[in-house]
């Protein structure tokens, strides 16, 4: 499932494949990049060919964003791109007002 999280954890030493940008499983502290994993000739699942340590290639909710920081002004027109910066931040539901629609009466015909 895109997006999704695995509904069972990794075994111990073990690995699930998940998309980019997905949640990691519970208990999982790293991410190997698929150009790093090449398989096994002997039937195991995969080889790593080199170390990776604990919190590589992960990223968190709001680490590119400074404390304080305004990423999206009051007011900013929502377009294609702040979804996915609001989703980078965790943020899942935000308060969005609909446009004003103004109408000026006027005596000409």
């Amino acid at each position: 499932m895109v997006g999704g999280v695995p509904t069972r954890p990794p075994e111990t030493g073990g690995a699930k494949r998940i998309m980019t940008g997905a949640p990691l499983p519970d208990e999982s502290d790293y991410v190997f990049r698929i150009e790093e994993v090449t398989a096994d000739p002997n039937g195991r699942p995969m080889l790593i060919d080199r170390i990776i340590h604990s919190g590589e290639n992960v990223r968190h909710p709001g680490e590119d964003i400074d404390i304080g920081q305004v990423f999206i002004a009051p007011g900013t027109e929502l377009g294609p791109a702040q979804p996915g910066l609001l989703a980078g931040q965790g943020i899942a539901l935000v308060l969005v007002r609909p446009r004003p629609r103004v109408v000026v009466p006027s005596d000409e015909q």
